[in-house]
């Protein structure tokens, strides 16, 4: 039994007609003047989407090189929207704090710019299929993996941000067009991060053990 609001909130983020990603990366796009933006507005600006699109654009800068980075601020804003997934929000809430953060528009505008031609390539494999794993209470696990994902982004650990990043890439295009299988890939690439991560782990623990106590 689906609890009160549950299906307006599907039909709300999730309507089968709404716009592409890309689309809605253009109009992010289109809406920067300025020096600088705040985060409130970006969020404003993407609408009841901005979860998935959120976990998108700050999980990009760790998969494509060229983005420049914040990886402080991105590190934070990909977990805020995981930890709402988790609560099972309906839409993303922002303190005061953050919403009032400044960030600068030439920065922004270079994230999306080279965002909406990665996103393109997947709207060419993405369409709506295996649903249900992608509606509650699988989508509160996914805000989970994603913010625990999103700890991962902010050790520093050379070489070790691209998986659980593409992970996020894919959750993300999982919850925006419910793709289960771009959802599984999701879990696959976060189940291998964690492994990786957790051998990285017990590889330094090794070497302190020997040659530290």
């Amino acid at each position: 039994m689906s609890h009160p609001g549950e299906n307006e909130r599907q039909l709300t983020l999730y309507q089968p007609h709404h716009p592409k990603t890309s689309d809605l990366l253009r109009h992010l796009l289109e809406g920067l003047e300025g020096e600088k933006v705040s985060v409130g507005w970006v969020v404003a600006r993407l609408g009841s989407r901005s979860f998935g699109v959120i976990i998108l654009l700050m999980a990009l800068p760790n998969v494509i090189p060229q983005i420049p980075g914040m990886s402080t601020i991105f590190g934070l804003l990909i977990m805020l929207p995981a930890m709402q997934l988790v609560l099972g929000l309906r839409e993303m809430w922002l303190p005061s704090y953050l919403a009032n953060i400044k960030l600068p528009t030439d920065k922004v505008a270079a994230v999306v710019k080279l965002a909406i031609p990665w996103v393109q390539r997947f709207e060419k494999m993405i369409k709506p299929r295996l649903t249900i794993v992608t509606y509650p209470p699988m989508e509160n696990v996914v805000g989970g993996l994603v913010l625990l994902l999103g700890f991962i982004l902010f050790l520093p650990i050379p070489g070790a941000n691209w998986l659980p990043a593409m992970s996020c890439c894919f959750f993300a295009h999982g919850m925006l067009e419910r793709d289960g299988l771009f959802t599984l890939l999701g879990l696959a690439a976060a189940l291998g991060s964690v492994i990786i991560v957790g051998a990285i782990f017990a590889g330094l623990w090794h070497v302190i053990d020997a040659y530290l106590i």
